[in-house]
């Protein structure tokens, strides 16, 4: 959308068929208004593609995979794109 404004689209996977749905989105949400605060917060603003900025736990592995994407695809830092 922008540099400093985005779309999120969460994301959840279940293996739980006797919560109902109602309490498993209402969990999701508070896990996502506080990442959502952590986000805006963060510094640098824009996402570090350098495995060397940050050190990643097997809990971010979808991160790790994402910003390998955005490498293979010519972007530098988040989202700056690199003219080819």
């Amino acid at each position: 959308l922008a540099e400093d404004l985005c779309d999120v689209w969460p994301w959840m996977a279940l293996f739980d068929d006797e919560t109902p749905m109602t309490d498993l989105i209402h969990f999701q949400q508070t896990i996502f208004v506080q990442d959502r605060s952590i986000l805006e917060n963060q510094i640098p603003g824009l996402l570090p593609l350098d495995p060397g900025m940050e050190i990643p736990t097997r809990a971010d592995l979808t991160s790790v995979a994402y910003r390998r994407w955005l490498k293979r695809h010519g972007y530098t830092y988040g989202a700056q794109l690199v003219a080819q």
